[in-house]
């Protein structure tokens, strides 16, 4: 049985819906279907009630899922000791990263090291904010980019990577294209596009909102930050998500339908690099390697080098 079918099957049973589960996979609809279809056809029964898009478990599924977790969690665990094993001898690193903003700056960050330090391996996990925060905290990263409004979380370094700010995207025909910023009351009624509710980037979208005690309207979330600016495109709605971001995005599509305007008050995210405070005579090699190699980088930046 594919391992990568369980998966899926997995990520199905908690979302309920074809398209949704499909996104969070990074795959299409059908694909994921037949994938289910497979896994139901090696089992001998169907495993899912099914209405439209919306497929819910049956009593069979609610069954297997058990053991689909189960065989799920043995090949993470197995990778995991592997994986610690190689840590131990020294020669990988694990970083968690971001993808919808700054990709330029880390991306030229993490070739240089790996250009200058060949003899190592990095292994670069690319998450939401909250996931790469957690993946710091429970040392299943040694490095993580973030996005932080505020600097809440103690017990970590930083090093600045630069920053950017919260914009709205939206098909030059709208009505309110035409204006200079957009405000939380002007886009009370409008209806909104946002990152995944368990996201950094929802969180954030929605305080804008909540400091003016408007409700907004929400009409779709995505995963990724192309998939709203594809829904913008068709005049689904307004996009939030990164200027910087949507503005590459855009001038690399030639995607002419876009516009971005600010938002005000004006909401400001630094993107960092963060690593837990105080290690730094257990740091292995490469940690304090990268971590020489990512210094050189974040001064290069705000002498505006980078």
């Amino acid at each position: 049985m594919e391992l990568e079918y369980l998966k899926d099957f997995i990520v199905m049973a908690e979302y309920e819906d074809l398209f949704e589960a499909s996104e969070r996979l990074y795959v299409t609809p059908s694909s994921l279907s037949r994938h289910l279809r497979s896994i139901e056809d090696e089992v001998n029964v169907e495993l899912f009630e099914r209405a439209s898009r919306k497929m819910k478990l049956n009593r069979y599924g609610e069954i297997f899922l058990d053991y689909a977790r189960q065989m799920v969690q043995m090949d993470e665990a197995c990778r995991k000791h592997l994986h610690n094993e190689q840590e131990r001898m020294g020669n990988v690193l694990h970083v968690a990263s971001l993808g919808m903003t700054k990709e330029d700056a880390i991306s030229e960050a993490l070739r240089k090291f790996m250009k200058q330090y060949p003899e190592y391996q990095v292994r670069v996990h690319e998450e939401d904010t909250f996931k790469n925060w957690d993946q710091l905290y429970r040392m299943e990263s040694s490095f993580a980019f973030v996005m932080e409004h505020e600097r809440s979380h103690v017990g970590v370094e930083r090093l600045c990577f630069g920053s950017d700010m919260l914009a709205a995207a939206l098909h030059r025909e709208h009505p309110l294209a035409a204006r200079q910023v957009l405000t939380a009351h002007a886009l009370r009624e409008e209806s909104l596009l946002l990152f995944e509710k368990r996201s950094y980037m929802y969180q954030i979208s929605m305080s804008i909102f909540d400091k003016e005690r408007v409700k907004p309207r929400v009409a779709a979330t995505a995963f990724r930050g192309e998939n709203l600016l594809n829904l913008a495109a068709r005049k689904m709605g307004i996009a939030l998500l990164m200027r910087e971001f949507a503005e590459k995005h855009i001038a690399e599509h030639e995607n002419e339908a876009l516009v971005v305007l600010p938002i005000e008050p004006e909401l400001r995210l630094e993107v960092n690099l963060v690593y837990r405070s105080g290690g730094e005579k257990n740091r292995r090699a490469i940690e304090r390697a990268f971590l020489e190699c990512m210094q050189e980088a974040a001064t290069h930046f705000d002498k505006g080098k980078g």
